[in-house]
């Protein structure tokens, strides 16, 4: 389990970054653009993280959207490997990698419980989402620092595929897609988002971060609730796994995928 930053220094060593008002702000998009009609009343958002001038308050505010346990996990990496080897290596797992990029792109995505680092974010582009908003109660500072920064991992296989990637979206004049980052528990945000409206991701939100069974069915049901008709939702070993509410889309992992499941209307 990390320890997270220093909201205080990190808002200085941002600042110190971007100075004369080339903030983390000119870097982001604001979730409402995202998601459009989202409720963002008392929305812990980057652009408060930003923008505050009391970093005390706002930690004070941060810390009472927390819930669970603040454990980090890597779950997100076994998503991005599947849908980035699948592009390439089988022509079976080629056409589902088509088939899951035609239920995100041009649709936001959210990914609940998303961390401390940015392989949910690499997801989302490779993808071609509309854009894309971690939730995140815990490690909050550390993933906008993740996602800004650039790759911060511990699996070198893994940063490998997405540099091999970063190439080749380069040379075809990627842009990446627009983010942001939200201070908040899963089920508070999903009450936030329109009916119908976005794709989801949750990986490694297992019960050693929830086991409140009331908390996890009343999550489930706003998935389905939210879920845009068109897209999916990607999940790793998380509680969040709408088995019930939700159809198991087995056509989209030839063979069975040993942990990433894809669920869809």
């Amino acid at each position: 389990m990390k320890r997270n930053l220093s909201l205080k220094a990190l808002i200085a060593s941002w600042h110190l970054k971007y100075p004369q008002g080339q903030s983390l702000l000119a870097q982001l998009t604001r979730v409402e653009d995202i998601i459009p009609g989202i409720n963002t009343d008392s929305l812990i958002s980057t652009e408060l993280f930003e923008q505050s001038n009391n970093p005390a308050i706002f930690q004070s505010q941060f810390e009472q959207q927390q819930l669970g346990s603040p454990w980090d996990t890597p779950f997100s990496t076994h998503a991005f490997r599947y849908l980035y080897d699948s592009r390439k290596f089988y022509t079976t797992n080629y056409r589902s990698f088509v088939k899951i990029k035609e239920g995100f792109a041009s649709i936001p995505v959210i990914d609940l419980g998303a961390g401390s680092n940015n392989v949910g974010y690499k997801i989302a582009n490779l993808l071609n989402s509309k854009g894309y908003v971690g939730v995140e109660p815990y490690h909050y500072v550390e993933l906008v620092n993740s996602i800004i920064e650039g790759d911060i991992t511990d699996d070198t296989q893994e940063a490998k595929r997405w540099n091999k990637y970063s190439k080749t979206l380069k040379s075809s004049n990627f842009r990446q897609i627009p983010f942001n980052v939200v201070a908040e528990d899963a089920l508070s945000f999903l009450k936030r988002t329109p009916d119908l409206s976005v794709g989801i991701f949750s990986f490694g939100t297992d019960n050693l971060i929830i086991n409140d069974i009331h908390y996890i069915e009343a999550v489930r049901e706003e998935i389905k609730r939210v879920l845009h008709p068109d897209s999916l939702m990607i999940c790793d070993n998380t509680v969040f796994n709408p088995q019930s509410a939700l159809k198991y889309r087995e056509d989209l992992l030839p063979g069975k995928h040993l942990y990433v499941s894809i669920f869809g209307r």
